[in-house]
């Protein structure tokens, strides 16, 4: 799931545009429980969104990859070696500034993503995260 919300943080919900069919950008609701989200399409409004394992994955240690904008100096200059492997297990994939995102559900902050323009056979939608 991806973190959404002020603090994604790289990928977070406010690291994703949507266009409606009127062509105004939207941002879905937050809820406590996980719901199905339409299966809308977003597109990524920050430099760098991760899409992480679970909420639970991204570590205190992470905390400059959760802002948006994303703290990139911070980001490096406290990931050791140790702290970058570290991230195996816990960083699904990462997408672009302008790349889609398919919004799959909603849990609390948290929002189930798909980027479409990742195939793998993980999930027909796209590389999940």
């Amino acid at each position: 799931m991806t973190k959404v919300g002020s603090s994604l943080q790289s990928g977070s919900e406010s690291a994703f545009r949507s266009t409606s069919a009127a062509g105004s950008a939207t941002t879905p609701r937050s809820t406590t429980t996980l719901k199905s989200a339409s299966t809308s399409v977003r597109y990524v409004d920050v430099s760098i969104a991760t899409p992480w394992a679970s909420p639970s994955a991204p570590r205190a240690i992470d905390r400059p990859a959760l802002g948006n904008p994303v703290n990139k100096l911070a980001c490096s200059s406290v990931l050791s070696t140790a702290a970058r492997l570290g991230l195996d297990g816990r960083i699904e994939t990462q997408a672009l500034l302008g790349e889609p995102v398919r919004m799959l559900a909603h849990r609390g902050s948290w929002t189930r993503v798909a980027v479409p323009d990742q195939p793998t056979p993980l999930n027909s939608q796209g590389y999940p995260g």
